[in-house]
């Protein structure tokens, strides 16, 4: 840590070190901006949001604050002002961190707190707990034990449940479906809502960005260049966030010409705000008013008009009942969030046929872990199909899918239909065709749907049913389409060999 920690060495009743922090006053994070540590209220260096560290909230022994101090202070000079703010509140805000009260801070105290995490279903926040306490115990603070920093790191923490709500399709936070996504879309280019409430909302549907991010947006990240003609394409420099980064950085992302037009809209309007002294430094999501709380640094004056994370939340959350935007899934105003659109935005990149790294790179993820969940969730409504096929009477005998007949083979001087399978196994012969004009479909699968074909009663069908499922599982994982849009193409195909093979099998046992 940049500024040294410094323990007094004094014996107390219970022959127990004693530790004070020697508080430097001020401490700097990566883009030398301070944070004023000398009173009991630290104010963080976080643009997109007002953090603060209430040190008269902690009811901790004296000696564990002051280590809790020490530890805060690290993490604003070696990670980041947001990393710091939520281990302020998961390690003394938490209600639950009663372990805390007495020094030195014991194992078993700490292992009743992960008992009660697993209670509630939230193991995951001893991580934070855990962090803590390892580098309090190597940087040597005294009351803290290397031997029990090595027993917690022996317990297995499972992280917080990732993309339940993609996986499950939830209704209010999973994905929009296509028909709210054109809904949405449907009410923004009808000019439903404010300007900024527009350009908010777009700017989740078509960048899938992290909120934090685009609170950061500035005026110079918006770029217009011109084309052949007198036509025209946007871009923008987004903020990347959470990279660890010394100085600002940003990737280039094409928006819509939509989008664009109200942006340059947006730019004019924020021109005759008060504050707009910071030229191409001003914000493109700017306040009306400064913000109240501000912190001292020099270096953050400009950020005094930027929007905060929590009025971006807002504007979004609030659009679909101010816009009247009703979801045929609920029969309730469409639950919007920018979490719930970056969902989408990865979703419809998977339909797309997107690869997993360009997914990953849309979302400015640096790995491919956090990706997998929605090819995962294709996965799982490939097994539902199956379901659905082989086991739900309403597709095995409501609809009638296939409209032909069944005959012996050779019995007719008709045309043989081929029994080449689209994952190019070629089955032989299926049966004949009836038809008396050239096919202009998909021969042989949409032969099953044609009330001119006669099936073999010993053709390849059941062959036939299985080549079909193993190229619509592939197609899925090579081009990243969900089956459900498959399904709009093959499932009738399906559904008739299905209802064929039932139909065979009941004149077996006539």
């Amino acid at each position: 840590m940049a500024k040294a920690l410094k323990s007094t060495a004094r014996e107390n009743e219970d022959q127990l070190l004693a530790f004070t922090w020697e508080n430097p006053g001020v401490v700097y994070d990566r883009f030398g901006h301070s944070v004023d540590t000398s009173g009991d209220v630290w104010e963080l260096t976080d643009p997109s949001r007002g953090r603060i560290c209430n040190w008269r909230k902690c009811r901790c022994d004296k000696n564990v604050v002051e280590s809790l101090k020490a530890y805060i202070a690290n993490n604003v000079e070696m990670n980041s002002s947001h990393t710091a703010a939520n281990a302020f509140h998961y390690l003394v805000e938490d209600k639950y961190n009663d372990a805390f009260f007495d020094f030195p801070v014991a194992e078993k105290s700490l292992l009743s707190l992960l008992q009660k995490y697993r209670g509630i279903g939230q193991e995951w926040r001893f991580h934070w707990i855990r962090r803590w306490y390892l580098w309090c115990a190597d940087v040597g603070l005294p009351g803290f034990s290397q031997d029990v920093g090595d027993k917690l790191m022996a317990y297995r923490v499972g992280g917080n449940d990732k993309g339940v709500a993609v996986l499950t399709d939830d209704d209010e936070m999973g994905p929009l479906n296509d028909v709210e996504f054109d809904l949405l879309r449907g009410v923004i280019e009808r000019g439903k809502g404010s300007l900024v409430e527009r350009v908010c909302v777009m700017l989740c549907m078509e960048l899938g960005a992290n909120p934090k991010s685009l609170v950061l947006l500035e005026e110079r990240d918006f770029k217009k260049h011109k084309a052949a003609g007198d036509k025209c394409f946007y871009m923008l420099q987004v903020p990347r966030i959470k990279k660890r980064l010394s100085r600002r950085s940003v990737r280039n992302r094409k928006i819509s010409k939509n989008l664009g037009v109200l942006i340059e809209k947006l730019v004019q309007i924020n021109a005759k705000v008060e504050g707009h002294p910071h030229g191409g430094k001003s914000p493109l999501l700017m306040r009306d008013k400064k913000r109240k709380r501000l912190c001292k640094s020099s270096g953050l004056k400009r950020f005094e008009y930027h929007m905060e994370t929590v009025d971006f939340l807002r504007i979004v959350s609030t659009y679909a009942e101010d816009a009247g935007l009703i979801s045929p899934r609920t029969g309730n105003p469409l639950h919007l969030s920018p979490r719930r659109l970056r969902y989408t935005f990865a979703t419809r990149l998977v339909e797309q046929g997107a690869p997993l790294a360009v997914v990953a790179d849309a979302l400015d993820h640096t790995d491919l872990q956090h990706v997998g969940v929605y090819y995962e969730a294709r996965g799982k409504t490939v097994e539902a199909l199956d379901k659905a096929l082989e086991n739900n009477p309403h597709y095995s005998y409501v609809i009638n899918r296939f409209m032909g007949t069944v005959v012996e083979r050779g019995s007719s001087s008709l045309p043989i239909v081929p029994g080449d399978a689209p994952t190019y196994r070629s089955l032989g012969g299926i049966g004949y065709c009836g038809a008396t004009k050239l096919c202009n479909v998909y021969p042989p699968l949409s032969c099953y749907l044609c009330p001119s074909f006669q099936a073999w009663k010993d053709g390849p069908h059941r062959e036939m049913l299985a080549e079909l499922k193993t190229y619509a599982r592939e197609f899925a994982s090579l081009s990243g389409y969900p089956v459900p849009r498959i399904s709009n193409q093959v499932d009738d195909v399906i559904l008739a060999i299905e209802q064929l093979l039932q139909r065979l099998q009941e004149d077996v046992h006539a």
